[in-house]
């Protein structure tokens, strides 16, 4: 996984190796998440790194990601799903406020559909109860 923000060397790892983030990525803007494109594809492979982590709102705006990053040999992850409306995309979210939960199964499953190797989720009941529909 690459940082928007560096980190010391010994805070990721390449199979069981501290990873380096490369300078180029160093001097990326705090708030600009950095996720697999076409420009980092060949530094990540250059890294030898496992699999990329990529935030849902990322995830559904470019499904192609996880494509992209099985052809590259990565696994891919997506974070964080929850349930409650303020945290669910907008066709998700119920009439209720923004504590209460909308449509989190939809969402849940959207997410699985992409193809993704793994979901990072607040409720893990949630999340595996959305596997077994989608399974």
């Amino acid at each position: 996984m690459l940082r928007a923000r560096p980190a010391a060397p010994d805070a990721g790892s390449r199979r069981g190796r501290p990873l380096r983030v490369p300078d180029r990525r160093r001097r990326a803007r705090p708030d600009t998440a950095v996720a697999y494109d076409a420009e980092v594809a060949g530094e990540l492979r250059a890294l030898d790194v496992d699999g990329i982590s990529v935030g849902k709102p990322r995830l559904f705006r470019s499904p192609e990601l996880v494509d992209r990053a099985h052809d590259a040999g990565m696994l891919a992850f997506t974070w964080t799903l929850r349930p409650e409306n303020r945290f669910l995309a907008p066709a998700h979210r119920g009439s209720g406020s923004k504590a209460d939960w909308g449509d989190w199964m939809a969402e849940y499953r959207a997410a699985i559909a992409t193809g993704v190797d793994g979901i990072f989720v607040d409720h893990p009941d949630l999340g595996v109860a959305a596997r077994e529909r989608a399974e």
